[in-house]
């Protein structure tokens, strides 16, 4: 179901639009009703839009790819301080460590590439 579709079949649920001209409508898949599965991917796409708190992860190791000029390269490992997505756990932003400890952090995102989850920087968990 697309969301095209779950809006219209939200539409005939309460009563806006008539079933019959719809392609989903009176389909049963998996003991749902498409008003009832429309439903619940409109509520998914609303708990995306409430903002979560990132999760951050300090010296996570990850391999570095480096080309050189002469032609050959290497693979290193270096230690990453990541913000994690708290629905996917994909990369929303990187913490960085500067002289004198202090903390810099950047890259943060409004939302997240992978899920859409929306990010809330303002009650940062350490």
């Amino acid at each position: 179901m697309d969301e095209q579709i779950a809006i219209y079949c939200m539409m005939v649920d309460i009563e806006e639009k008539r079933c019959e001209d719809c392609p989903e409508c009176g389909k049963v898949i998996k003991g749902e009703h498409c008003a009832k599965r429309a439903t619940k991917m409109a509520i998914k796409a609303l708990e995306k839009q409430v903002p979560k708190s990132p999760i951050l992860n300090m010296n996570v190791e990850s391999p570095i790819f480096i080309d050189y000029a002469d032609g050959h390269g290497e693979c290193k490992i270096q230690k990453n301080n990541w913000w994690n997505c708290p629905s996917c756990g994909a990369v929303v932003g990187e913490r960085r460590i500067l002289r004198n400890n202090r903390i810099y952090d950047q890259k943060r995102k409004v939302y997240c590439d992978r899920c859409g989850q929306k990010i809330d920087w303002r009650y940062k968990k350490q």
